[in-house]
């Protein structure tokens, strides 16, 4: 199933909201639903369940909790982003408000560029989200990539094969006429 790549612990704005690799009982959703019958507000329990609700394919019960999360700390990026990707899955239509979310997610912790549940979206909805933010540094292009460190290596092996090729072919060809 799909997991988000998201890790919150230290995020001023999304602070006592955190994602801890396999689920805890604590996330069981008995246990969640039980937490936000005591505080409808939890934004941790909100976007747990609503995960767990997106796992189980239902989307509009998950769309409905991660804007209860929004609505409870609009300063989480959690709420956003994962209310973007979800609207994106859900339909098509949706896009401008994914992208709505997707992009005050990104005003909120501008490194998600580059997280990877934002990678699909990216893709198929080039024309919406245009460049890298400016304060984000922009990847390098791809002979800049070719060219830098480890890549100059591989190259100049890949070079030094091909010009080797005709001297190791004449040396066998030596050997095997010798023999």
């Amino acid at each position: 199933m799909w997991m988000p790549a998201v890790f919150a612990q230290d995020e001023k704005g999304c602070e006592g909201v955190g994602f801890a690799g396999p689920p805890f009982t604590q996330y069981s959703p008995k246990n969640l639903r039980k937490q936000l019958e005591r505080n409808p507000k939890d934004v941790n329990a909100l976007i747990h369940l609503a995960l767990y609700l997106e796992e189980q394919d239902q989307l509009r019960q998950a769309e409905g909790l991660y804007e209860r999360a929004i609505q409870a700390k609009p300063n989480c990026y959690l709420g956003y982003l994962f209310a973007g990707l979800l609207r994106d899955r859900i339909s098509r239509r949706a896009s401008s408000d994914a992208e709505a979310n997707i992009r005050k997610a990104l005003s909120l912790k501008a490194s998600l560029w580059n997280d990877g549940n934002l990678h699909s979206f990216k893709m198929r909805h080039p024309e919406l989200m245009g460049k890298a933010p400016p304060s984000q540094k922009e990847l390098p292009s791809i002979p800049e990539e070719l060219l830098s460190g480890s890549d100059r290596f591989t190259i100049g092996l890949g070079v030094g094969l091909i010009l080797a090729t005709p001297f190791v072919y004449l040396a066998c060809r030596r050997r095997s006429g010798s023999g």
